[in-house]
């Protein structure tokens, strides 16, 4: 070997030390090592991160890890962190939170402050809610709807809305409400593990409770939701979607519609195509109703808000124009969809 090649391999050799050396202290001073396959793991392995590094840190290092983390577990996961995130920081920790993830930060966070504080703390809460986003940054206060319903019981839908009026609900869809109706249509339960989704079971009996019963306030909230829980319900299945939401009540058939177009989009990772083919099972006003869904779900997300319009764009510029209208959630209070 000649002596012009030694120089590099002894640089070489340095760097493999320095990165093996390196590699190894992060090993030893992680704790726990990561298994996003084992919910026992993920919640040992957070709870250590956040203890450990700070709750900012630690929840910015979660949303790299757990974004290559299986889809159907990510909001779970995103439960875990919310939730040791309060235990770390208390009610100021809700600064760490944002809404990845199905804003799961803030449903794990406000579910451990609701079992420790109390409903005392709604209104504590909804203030910081307010401070950070505004009085249209209605997915914190729908955080603070699960730890409500979690907090009083699933079978007291009544009790839980009833204490959602302690919070700002400028937009009749979204907010608290909405927060309730998903929790009690798609719970988190605790298991041995730590949380693991669940869905209730479809009632032929009583297709669209608890929307039959609740205050006609909360209806369009309620029957959106509806939409949604469809999923669970009629897995792949765009057909018998359609018509649980069309045989739906005729003024909230519609919202059924949008809601299932809402959760569609991001369950089939934005494929918007897939998403209009399936709302291509539903028929008039309720397709068109279903492809607003879509064209929120764009605007929700600002990584995807620039395909918004795309969603909306119909034969009938008549048709395209109601889209938007009922792409709109905030019901016209916000700059949609600029």
């Amino acid at each position: 070997m000649t002596q012009k090649y030694l120089p590099l391999i002894s640089i070489l050799g340095i760097v493999v030390l320095i990165v093996g050396f390196s590699t190894i202290r992060d090993l030893m001073s992680s704790g726990p090592l990561y298994d996003d396959a084992e919910p026992s793991a993920v919640l040992e392995y957070w709870t250590e991160q956040v203890r450990t590094r700070g709750a900012p840190e630690a929840y910015e290092d979660f949303k790299i890890k757990n974004a290559r983390t299986e889809e159907s577990l990510q909001h779970v996961y995103a439960h875990i962190i919310g939730e040791k995130i309060f235990e770390k920081e208390g009610v100021s920790g809700i600064s760490v939170c944002d809404a990845s993830f199905g804003f799961g930060c803030y449903h794990g966070f406000f579910g451990r402050a609701l079992s420790e504080g109390g409903v005392e703390t709604i209104t504590e809460l909804n203030s910081v809610c307010l401070e950070k986003f505004g009085p249209l940054g209605a997915g914190c206060q729908h955080g603070i709807g699960h730890g409500i319903l979690e907090y009083v019981g699933y079978q007291d839908v009544t009790s839980a809305l009833a204490l959602c009026e302690k919070t700002t609900h400028v937009v009749p869809l979204l907010g608290c409400v909405s927060g309730v109706f998903m929790e009690f249509n798609t719970p988190l339960v605790s298991t041995g593990d730590g949380l693991t989704p669940s869905s209730r079971l479809y009632d032929l009996e009583r297709p669209y409770m608890p929307c039959d019963e609740v205050d006609i306030r909360y209806k369009k909230s309620c029957y959106f939701e509806l939409g949604g829980w469809t999923h669970a319900v009629f897995p792949s299945e765009y057909t018998s979607a359609a018509d649980f939401c069309q045989n739906a009540p005729p003024p909230y058939a519609v919202e059924c519609s949008r809601g299932f177009g809402a959760i569609l989009l991001p369950s089939v990772r934005y494929d918007m195509q897939r998403s209009l083919d399936a709302c291509d099972a539903f028929s008039d006003q309720n397709r068109i109703a279903c492809r607003g869904g879509v064209a929120w779900a764009f605007y929700a997300d600002p990584g995807q808000r620039n395909r918004t319009l795309a969603a909306c764009e119909m034969k009938l510029p008549s048709d395209s124009a109601e889209c938007l209208k009922f792409a709109d959630l905030t019901e016209g209070q916000s700059n949609f969809p600029n």
